[in-house]
């Protein structure tokens, strides 16, 4: 994969808080995390050392591999219970304020910390979903560490074990021996609107700040987002958001879970970048957390090579669909026609609205299977049809053709 440098835009960066290391002395080389991307395959995705950003920071040697060969994870596993306890709730309920809100689930609220073997490495957050101890990170907070120990709201400490993870979602389920502890309501994030008020709970810039209410609003819905190397469908939200924060509950104004949050956009010395956070959707938490509850992990999932969200009709599609942002050159979407700007109206024939629509439809099958879909090209007034065959995300990360 050929990588170019580009420096002249804000990053995505995940929002774990690093701890900080003595440096050793010696040469060092200059990498301005605050700007630096790669450009990869088209497709920009930028670097972060475990998401803090300091202009200008140096890299030791060893270092500057981390970030191309993480180290692997090492938390001590459990056997997955085997049963998912996660369930959603429908939207809803007393509208409560930020006082009630932060009553209602700052309890179920971790502080996650992280280590690795030179010693302690990170802090994020957690969000307890199951009153015995079960509870959601982001990936990318426990990737390449060794120990994960949580701290409660009222200060006690477990070590926690790895129930399962997955990458390409950036969510992680761990597990800790607690007693008598809160779990937080989770709602679906079918029918959000742009402009309710969210709150984000979590630790910024870890332990010190555990529990940390910030306010804001849904700024997006469904954005389609480059986050390392997988496109991500997330929450949008101008709630402040910032390292340490990773793994932290993004609230409805009913006190319930709709996401989880996972990174936000960095500024360079260029760009100024102010208030744009992400969270993790619940419709994706809930079907990963599933599969790493009775599995332990999360099967390689079938591609299609496209990246969409809602059409807006009638500016972009005459009528309800997905518009394409993207479709991969080595995806048979591309060898069957699909283009940036074409409307995906019907998957199995079923209409497309939400991103949703279409997952729903790929549930089950594997690559290699075809999916049948109709869709309007760009500037064109009548529906073509196609049968298009589902790839792995290796196949789709081979050079261009």
């Amino acid at each position: 994969m050929r990588c170019d440098y580009y420096d002249h835009r804000p990053n995505l960066i995940p929002v774990v808080k690093k701890r900080k290391k003595k440096r050793k002395k010696g040469p060092a080389l200059p990498v301005f995390l605050a700007s630096l991307a790669l450009v990869c395959g088209g497709v920009l995705l930028s670097i972060a050392l475990r998401g803090e950003m300091i202009p200008p920071y140096f890299l030791e040697e060893e270092e500057i591999e981390a970030l191309i060969d993480p180290p692997k994870t090492s938390i001590r596993r459990m056997t997955p219970p085997g049963v998912n306890t996660l369930t959603l709730q429908e939207i809803g309920g007393d509208e409560l304020d930020a006082t009630e809100i932060y009553a209602r689930v700052h309890k179920a609220i971790l502080s996650v910390q992280t280590s690795n073997e030179q010693g302690p490495a990170g802090e994020g957050t957690g969000v307890i979903f199951d009153p015995k101890g079960y509870f959601i990170t982001n990936y990318h907070v426990i990737e390449g560490m060794s120990s994960v120990t949580v701290t409660l709201y009222d200060g006690q400490e477990y070590p926690a074990r790895l129930v399962g993870m997955d990458g390409e979602s950036d969510l992680a389920v761990l597990y800790f021996p607690g007693k008598d502890l809160t779990a937080a309501p989770f709602a679906r994030d079918a029918g959000l609107r742009i402009g309710e008020r969210v709150y984000a709970l979590g630790n910024p810039l870890g332990h010190r700040f555990q529990g940390s209410l910030t306010d804001g609003i849904l700024s997006g819905i469904n954005r389609n987002v480059t986050v390392g190397k997988y496109d991500m469908s997330l929450l949008q939200t101008s709630a402040p958001i910032n390292p340490g924060n990773s793994g932290g509950a993004l609230l409805n104004r009913y006190g319930q879970v709709i996401g989880i949050v996972n990174s936000k956009m960095a500024a360079t010395w260029v760009t100024p970048v102010e208030g744009l956070g992400f969270a993790i959707p619940t419709s994706t938490v809930e079907r990963v957390v599933e599969k790493l509850m009775i599995d332990g992990e999360v099967p390689e999932r079938p591609m299609l090579g496209i990246t969409v969200r809602p059409a807006r009709v009638p500016e972009e599609s005459p009528m309800a669909g997905l518009y394409l942002n993207g479709v991969n050159r080595r995806s048979n979407a591309w060898e069957q026609g699909l283009r940036s700007g074409d409307i995906l109206l019907t998957a199995n024939g079923v209409p497309l609205k939400e991103n949703q629509d279409l997952l729903t439809q790929l549930k089950g099958l594997r690559a290699g299977d075809r999916i049948s879909v109709t869709f309007l090209k760009q500037g064109e007034g009548s529906p073509q049809s196609a049968e298009v065959m589902l790839m792995t995300q290796e196949a789709l990360d081979q050079p261009n053709p």
